[in-house]
């Protein structure tokens, strides 16, 4: 019995981008099916501050789909100049606990790294 000395053969290579794209348009809708349910719950409420509350944080959801929808736009129509986009978009995706920090988080270690 003899060992093989030779180099091992290379790993298959993720396609991190296509996963990061597809992600970010499962949170997109994740983030508007909440935002959906508030307009409901606001809709039957009868006190001016919980009202009050809740278009708060629907206008804080609403900035965060837009920013998704951007990111989802530029990532599927303009492929060469995607990085710094998405970079931006990670950072800001850091504040949406708790998918959007770990989609965030993911976005800045494994997505469009140029291949050395």
């Amino acid at each position: 019995m003899t060992l093989d000395y030779g180099r091992p053969a290379p790993p298959e290579k993720a396609n991190h981008d296509h996963i990061y794209t597809t992600l970010l348009g499962v949170l997109g809708f994740f983030v508007l099916i909440g935002m959906v349910s508030l307009m409901r719950i606001s809709k039957r409420l009868k006190d001016s501050d919980g009202k009050a509350v809740i278009s708060l944080v629907l206008g804080v959801e609403g900035c965060f789909l837009g920013a998704i929808v951007v990111g989802l736009v530029i990532r599927l129509a303009f492929p060469p100049y995607r990085r710094w986009p998405t970079f931006g978009l990670n950072i800001i995706l850091l504040m949406l606990v708790p998918l959007g920090t770990v989609l965030g988080i993911y976005g800045l270690r494994k997505v469009d790294r140029r291949v050395s």
